[in-house]
């Protein structure tokens, strides 16, 4: 037996229940004489099993969220450098010392989705605001020193409903080049799964290691956080954050006022 569309159909009504979808191709058969041509219930079991993936058959019984748990979700089809851009501000759970007091940084940044490539960034001490993503715009877009190599003009840039983002500044900066803003549903971060990896990446991969990071286990009782003495000032965090960037020679502007 082969799973023919319209078993699917009757599997995505029934939630995936073959018994149930069993009973109503009999019944179908019953109706139109021809009873002895439907395959056993055994049957149509190990065809189901064999013609549809783990993740098809999860997704039949609990939707799209089931589904995810199983099968490699998001791919894209392979692209070309500067086709499409994602950008996204990942606050940074690390204190570092500005001024005799302790702050967390922001990160806003771009990356190629073909390549992988950070291509622009602006670090602030705050939480950015439109000036922010016009220099990590502007040091993605600009080539020439002490910018590049990488970046150039993109395709388009997507972006999950962020103000700074849409803000008019931002959109008529950028359609000056011609290049649209992809405005993503909220509440998506899969859409744009390329910068939030990268925003995954960047916590794993540097900040556990740094002084001054909130989300490190403490004993009970300990001070709640470290003495603003002992933290990395905020010109070493974006050195260094730099360095990982592969953006030594980029010089991506930190966005201190």
């Amino acid at each position: 037996m082969t799973v023919t569309d319209h078993v699917r159909q009757l599997l995505a009504l029934w939630g995936g229940n073959v018994a149930a979808v069993h009973r109503e191709l009999v019944a179908e058969a019953e109706r139109e004489g021809r009873a002895a041509v439907v395959p056993s219930l055994a049957t149509m079991q190990r065809a189901v099993i064999r013609d549809l993936s783990a993740g098809e058959r999860a997704g039949l019984r609990g939707g799209k969220g089931l589904r995810r748990r199983f099968d490699v979700y998001g791919k894209r089809p392979p692209t070309f450098r500067n086709a499409c851009w994602e950008g996204d501000h990942k606050r940074v759970p690390v204190r570092v010392e500005l001024d005799g007091a302790g702050v967390c940084p922001w990160v806003t940044w771009f990356v190629d989705v073909a390549t992988k490539v950070i291509v622009g960034v602006a670090v602030t001490p705050h939480q950015p605001a439109r000036d922010a993503v016009l220099a990590a715009l502007r040091a993605g877009i600009s080539r020439t020193g002490p910018y590049g190599p990488f970046g150039g003009l993109p395709g388009r840039v997507r972006v999950d409903r962020g103000k700074e983002f849409l803000c008019r500044a931002v959109t008529r900066a950028l359609g000056a080049f011609a290049v649209p803003v992809e405005d993503l549903p909220a509440y998506t971060p899969y859409r744009k799964g390329t910068v939030e990896a990268l925003n995954g990446a960047l916590e794993e991969m540097l900040l556990v290691s740094l002084p001054g990071y909130t989300r490190r286990a403490r004993p009970a009782g300990a001070h709640p956080s470290d003495p603003v003495d002992t933290l990395m000032p905020f010109a070493g965090f974006v050195k260094v954050l730099l360095d990982l960037s592969g953006l030594v020679e980029h010089r991506a502007p930190s966005g201190r006022p």
